[in-house]
């Protein structure tokens, strides 16, 4: 679930930097957007060292994974099959990364395994909200 809109100022939405990212998504609110609504601006939610409020980035839509809300989550987003590749936030972080979905909770929660995991079929549970579509080869930044 990742519509080009309506992403807003205040809209959560996880960031992928060109530059330096390690090919990681970080979960960052919008702060600005440019008047046509193709340019954004986005803060890491992450304070530093010294309580400085998070980095700010410049990019565009293709960098960007709407998070929806809550109440849209509960409405309008459907559930993952099983076995399907996503992009999930590993609890307790405010980072992205690949996983497979096992089941979906009546809760909504997810059942997941995220590639890479040291234990063997250990499974995460996530909340649907924080469960996006994996990008396809196609949709994601070319690389420079």
């Amino acid at each position: 679930y990742n519509p080009t809109g309506p992403i807003r100022v205040g809209s959560e939405v996880a960031y992928k930097p060109r530059k330096g990212g390690d090919g990681e998504w970080y979960q960052c609110q919008v702060v600005k957007i440019s008047a046509d609504g193709t340019k954004f601006e986005v803060r890491d939610p992450e304070h530093d060292e010294l309580g400085n409020t998070g980095k700010l980035f410049k990019c565009n839509w293709k960098d960007l994974i709407f998070i929806p809300p809550d109440h849209l989550t509960k409405l309008q987003v459907p559930n993952y099959p099983s076995a399907t590749k996503v992009l999930a936030r590993y609890p307790e972080t405010t980072t992205f990364y690949p996983a497979m979905v096992i089941s979906t909770k009546r809760d909504g929660v997810c059942k997941l395994r995220f590639d890479g995991e040291e234990e063997v079929d250990k499974e995460t549970e996530v909340s649907r909200r924080l469960v996006l579509p994996f990008p396809s080869v196609s949709s994601l930044p070319a690389k420079k």
